[in-house]
């Protein structure tokens, strides 16, 4: 507003993936690259977690309100809101245009959006507000230079399980493939010898 100043800190983590993160399903790794856009993602060609809220706020236009804002990107060209629409949506500002985590009683949306995997997390440090006299302003600075850096590593692959799985058969039954083969082998040629 006029008159008010923000002073807004924040703070960058950078994340970096494993090479194998990729072979993991979606659910396991709780995040998506951006080719692996969702089916009803359909206001962006790629996800990330800011195009999953777009969708999410288009979603609940239409439900509200059966049409979207024109400033909306490409959803909904033939239902975009006529001066009811926009009544509409202004009626319904707080549901539409307020996002909270589940399990808050105020009105606001609740959108279930998972994180990008590449694209680093900006977390708000300290948000203070003032007063000025002649103009507002906003001040954004960043606390400290990226000093932290999460890197998701696979644990283990289904190959590591596999081996394993044949290391803890061979140390407790005594038993490897080979022997595994060597008595199938021998038990086929006595068969075929008698």
């Amino acid at each position: 507003m006029l008159g008010e100043t923000y002073n807004i800190s924040i703070n960058v983590i950078e994340i970096e993936n494993d090479e194998n993160v990729r072979t993991l399903p979606v659910g396991t790794r709780r995040c998506r690259f951006p080719e692996e856009k969702p089916d009803e993602l359909i206001v962006h060609e790629y996800h990330s977690y800011s195009t999953c809220v777009v969708q999410c706020h288009a979603d609940a236009h239409i439900d509200l309100c059966n049409c979207t804002h024109h400033l909306m990107p490409v959803l909904n060209r033939g239902k975009y809101c006529d001066i009811e629409g926009l009544k509409c949506l202004t009626d319904n500002f707080e549901t539409v245009n307020r996002l909270h985590a589940k399990g808050f009683d105020k009105p606001g949306l609740v959108c279930d959006c998972l994180p990008s995997c590449i694209e680093p997390e900006y977390k708000v440090v300290s948000n203070t507000k003032g007063v000025k006299s002649s103009h507002g302003e906003i001040f954004i600075k960043l606390q400290s230079l990226p000093t932290s850096r999460f890197k998701r590593i696979v644990v283990r692959t289904t190959m590591d399980l596999v081996v394993s799985i044949g290391g803890t058969a061979g140390l407790f039954i005594g038993a490897s493939i080979l022997s595994i083969v060597e008595t199938v082998y021998l038990l086929c040629l006595r068969r075929n010898v008698q």
